[in-house]
């Protein structure tokens, strides 16, 4: 009995390395949200069925190895931290997940929607807006560079070497306009003077 009684308190010495923040100040949660790092923020009441029902999964969730860069906290909007932060973030009902980003609210969820998959939704969501996200915004990061990287100017000769192309393709363009416009002019003119003649051949007879 005794060695399972040790066993337990060491257990409990050593915390897991995910899980539920207990936060028992605003100036705490200030701290965190300074720390720059992704939180979910879990607006909850004592009063509210779905805040219960999703207690569970939400504290498992921050258990997850996946998550483990992801602070996980609850509030009851009614106890002394939970009403000025619900009003700071203009609460309206519970329960109410804000994530939270950079110490900027990225995205918001009010209540519950389907309670048989929320854990599995809510992990959903929350790989798509912390996991996810980030790794595209850091290949869309490496696509503008490589873009950049193709859009540079080129060297000076190279620009002189096309410049002088781009000009002798000019040149060119407007000789030949020029010589179509006399080829056209000519054949014109051919025209009229064939026309004078058949008009005098009739007035003379010939």
């Amino acid at each position: 009995m005794l060695k399972i009684l040790t066993a337990a308190l060491l257990l409990s010495a050593f915390p897991s390395n995910a899980a539920l923040i207990n936060v028992s100040s605003v100036e705490q949660f200030n701290n965190l949200v300074n720390e720059k790092k992704p939180i979910i923020l879990k607006f909850s009441a004592d009063y509210c069925p779905p805040c219960k029902i999703t207690a569970k999964p939400f504290e498992e969730l921050s258990q997850e190895p996946e998550f483990n860069n992801i602070q996980f906290i609850e509030l009851d909007i009614q106890s002394l931290v939970g009403q000025p932060l619900s009003m700071q973030y203009n609460v309206l009902g519970v329960p109410t997940f804000i994530f939270i980003q950079d110490g900027n609210e990225i995205k918001r969820i009010v209540g519950l929607d389907h309670p048989a998959k929320f854990k599995e939704d809510f992990r959903s969501k929350l790989k798509e807006i912390f996991v996810q996200a980030p790794q595209k915004q850091d290949e869309e990061i490496m696509a503008i560079e490589v873009e950049e990287e193709l859009s540079a100017p080129e060297p000076t000769e190279e620009r002189e070497e096309q410049r002088t192309s781009e000009s002798a393709g000019a040149f060119k363009q407007l000789w030949l306009s020029i010589r179509a416009f006399f080829i056209f002019m000519f054949d014109k003119l051919k025209e009229i003077l064939r026309y004078i003649i058949n008009l005098i051949k009739g007035i003379f007879g010939w």
